[in-house]
């Protein structure tokens, strides 16, 4: 699968996939999700344990129904995405992105402009970035804990159950005339997991910029001691297909290297 890079991919991305906050998040959970954005759900089942993930998405995903089936996945050393049914896969967003850092940083950027056909602001984003460990991805649509949420009060509004966990209701509500959303959360107080959150601004009287409400909530929680490892590994058999800047990543065992083509064979990405 072609990426193709759009800010609303990247703001997405950073959103939902950033660095991992001071929290602690259980050794290992499979949990059923959904996530509403106005009329765009995204159903997804996950696999987690200890940093590594499966994330696939369910069908009948609205927000990117191509999607359904596939699986997002993270072995601890590369985010694959993986499509079960063509036993195919390709480099994540996320490594593509972290990749083309380092490489700005070692070759320059008119090298990366005109070997891998990046756009030049890009780069030049890239080149004054700061280049640290890819660090430890999360599942798009993966638990969060309390501290994930800055500013929740320390007295709950009430308690709810969620997923059959009881849950305590946190609110941060906005300043009287201020466009600031109204964030709600149900966090489970022994592992401090979120199960629901939802945050919904409301505009000022007479403004044509409509109620924006974004909501997810956990359907099914299982807590797991641990997960075979194989859960999170591409099976033998998958062909990755690579773009050239990862024509010498390692592969897993059994896994076949096959060059990506197309307009995206540089990098991944059209940008």
């Amino acid at each position: 699968m072609t990426i193709r890079f759009r800010a609303t991919c990247a703001l997405s991305a950073l959103l939902f996939t950033g660095a991992p906050a001071a929290s602690s998040t259980p050794p290992a959970y499979e949990a059923h999700v959904e996530r509403r954005e106005g009329i765009h759900v995204t159903r997804a089942h996950i696999l987690y344990d200890r940093g590594k993930f499966r994330e696939t998405m369910f069908p009948g995903s609205s927000q990117n129904r191509s999607a359904a089936g596939h699986v997002l996945l993270y072995d601890g050393k590369m985010v694959w995405e993986y499509r079960p049914g063509a036993q195919s896969a390709t480099p994540g967003l996320s490594a593509i992105m972290h990749r083309l850092v380092v490489l700005t940083q070692q070759l320059g950027v008119k090298t990366v402009v005109k070997r891998y056909q990046v756009p030049a602001s890009l780069v030049h984003h890239y080149a004054g970035a700061r280049v640290v460990a890819p660090g430890r991805p999360r599942p798009v649509n993966g638990l969060r804990t309390r501290a994930d949420i800055p500013g929740l009060p320390e007295k709950p509004a009430g308690s709810e159950q969620i997923a059959g966990y009881p849950c305590q209701k946190y609110e941060i509500l906005p300043r009287p005339g201020s466009q600031q959303p109204t964030i709600r959360a149900w966090i489970e107080p022994r592992t401090g997991l979120v199960l629901q959150w939802e945050q919904v601004t409301t505009p000022l009287p007479d403004s044509p910029v409509p109620p924006m409400r974004m909501h997810y909530v956990v359907r099914k929680l299982r807590l797991l001691r641990s997960l075979p490892p194989e859960t999170f590994h591409l099976p033998p058999g998958t062909t990755a297909r690579l773009p050239e800047i990862f024509r010498d990543a390692p592969l897993p065992p059994g896994v076949k290297r096959v060059p990506l083509t197309g307009k995206a064979a540089k990098t991944g990405i059209l940008f």
